[in-house]
């Protein structure tokens, strides 16, 4: 569905990654792992056309992305970003309605076609009790869940999604996650960097740990979020434990079994 060849991209002088390879499958929940300043979210921006490679290609449906139009672009990849804030008093409607920009000309006003996606996005998100409510006057969680929807209007085949529940609390971040499970589940392709490893044990169907702008691994969930993987990634020691759950269900998750100080 996406993918990245032989990618290779740089600041200036300084590579952020190099010679990168990923491929995606369509309908899949993808989820890039690694430290902080590794490259993840260069790596989405890539994929999502807006920062153009130094070498490599990225291919939308063995289509090269530096060859189509951005609004073309937009139809097919909606990006979802860390944070995005505004000074105007967008209503939640409003801010959804945006995301309707590539189907609509330069001077005009979304059709009546284009509100009802709206709409169907807002009740399928499920805000529709916040429709009319300012954006500024939401919570964390609420603010994620409608930047999420102004991009699912976009009708897009696949979404890009840069740490989406990094700034929540507990219960948001479960929320989000379980409604992008949810649009995976769909047929739209998932692509996410986070930095809280349980989530790519809770929800991906495939992981990839970016190490020293390089991939680490890459692969189905299970065999890639290893102790040793993980370990090397974040350097320190870590464990992976398992606990079973309602109907005596296995999970896995990390901790870190690193000496604390004091």
């Amino acid at each position: 569905m996406l993918s990245i060849r032989n990618a290779t991209f740089a600041y200036s002088k300084k590579a952020v990654f190099r010679d990168l390879c990923l491929e995606t499958d369509e309908g899949g929940f993808y989820c890039i792992l690694g430290p902080n300043g590794c490259g993840k979210t260069t790596l989405l921006k890539c994929l999502a056309g807006i920062l153009p490679l130094n070498q490599g290609r990225v291919y939308l449906n063995n289509t090269d992305l530096s060859q189509l139009h951005r609004n073309s672009i937009a139809k097919l990849i909606g990006y979802v970003m860390q944070e995005q804030e505004t000074v105007f008093p967008f209503t939640v409607q409003q801010m959804v309605a945006v995301g309707r920009a590539p189907y609509v000309g330069l001077w005009a006003s979304p059709s009546a076609e284009d509100m009802t996606i709206v709409e169907e996005v807002i009740e399928q998100i499920g805000l529709t009790k916040l429709r009319d409510k300012k954006y500024i006057e939401l919570s964390g969680g609420e603010k994620q869940l409608v930047m999420i929807a102004r991009v699912l209007a976009q009708k897009p085949k696949v979404l890009l999604m840069d740490e989406p529940a990094s700034h929540l609390d507990f219960k948001n971040q479960e929320r989000v996650m379980q409604l992008v499970k949810k649009l995976s589940l769909s047929g739209i392709t998932v692509i996410m960097t986070t930095h809280f490893p349980n989530h790519a044990f809770a929800y991906a169907d495939r992981v990839a740990i970016i190490h020293e702008g390089n991939i680490l691994a890459d692969g189905p969930t299970k065999s890639v979020m290893t102790e040793e993987n993980l370990s090397t990634a974040y350097e320190m020691p870590i464990s992976i434990l398992t606990v079973k759950g309602q109907n005596n269900q296995e999970h896995n998750f990390c901790v870190s079994t690193q000496k604390a100080v004091g």
